[in-house]
């Protein structure tokens, strides 16, 4: 017999040897090990097949919800409280993730609440300052802001006075969340008072009257179509017409009439 012909009986022979089948069962076995803790390790990680829907925690009182999410085994977090939101007072207005969202078991909810008691913060001081900086400390302090009053002044857009009510407001006083600040705004220029109108298709008339103050422009009057039903639908319709319309010219602190809807089909400039 040629030396090739035994180096291929040899090799045969390896094959069908007591080692080299052992060594394939250990591989095999060391595979289907690892595979099996990855598989089972993943399993336990993401709670694999636990998977449902979050339950609806809107309009419960805090004890409710607390209680459905003992039920299904996910815990709640209550983030922020506010007082002008729709639904009851004492109740969750809102959750993240929301109603109906595939979640697993050990998640967290959080929840926004609705206070009974009115939250208040200090009025801050806005005389002196610019109109830009003005809107942005109205905002930093969860207030809204009002009428725009240009007087003449021999400082363009510095603002001469905050006012709440019809009354001059002082900083530091408290005052609810969510009150609407009037601002007196110094206009020097007669000839330069003259503004455009921006774009608020699209927009809520809160985020409306941000935009419209950048421009040195009132939100007039605020008319709701007849899919506005609930307050709810109120805070949260979108204009779909405004007058004057985008890009028309307007003196400073002029009104910008608003036509709102919740049709998001209207939504067309």
């Amino acid at each position: 017999m040629s030396s090739s012909e035994n180096s291929i009986l040899s090799f045969f022979k390896f094959f069908i040897s007591k080692k080299f089948i052992i060594n394939i069962v250990l591989a095999i076995t060391f595979i289907f090990v690892v595979l099996f803790g990855t598989l089972f390790y993943l399993k336990s990680f993401t709670n694999h097949g636990k998977q449902f829907f979050t339950p609806n925690f809107e309009g419960l009182t805090v004890a409710e919800a607390e209680q459905v999410a003992k039920n299904k085994k996910i815990k709640i977090k209550i983030i922020d409280s506010v007082f002008e939101a729709h639904g009851e007072r004492g109740t969750i207005v809102d959750q993240t993730p929301t109603f109906n969202f595939m979640i697993k078991k050990g998640r967290t909810v959080f929840l926004t609440k609705k206070t009974i008691i009115p939250q208040k913060v200090s009025m801050p001081n806005l005389r002196n300052i610019s109109l830009i900086q003005a809107k942005s400390e109205i905002v930093t302090h969860s207030l809204k802001i009002g009428k725009l009053d240009y007087r003449d002044s021999k400082y363009e857009n510095l603002i001469l006075e905050q006012i709440v009510d019809g009354k001059i407001i002082q900083p530091g006083t408290m005052i609810v969340s969510g009150t609407k600040i009037d601002l007196v705004v110094g206009r020097s220029k007669k000839d330069a008072s003259i503004t455009s109108v921006p774009n608020l298709i699209g927009l809520t008339k809160d985020d409306a009257a941000l935009l419209a103050a950048e421009f040195f422009l009132n939100i007039g009057t605020a008319i709701y179509d007849e899919s506005v039903i609930t307050k709810q639908d109120t805070i949260s319709a979108m204009i779909w017409k405004h007058s004057p319309k985008k890009n028309w010219k307007a003196d400073l602190g002029d009104d910008v009439d608003i036509w709102l809807t919740i049709d998001k089909d209207l939504l067309v400039e």
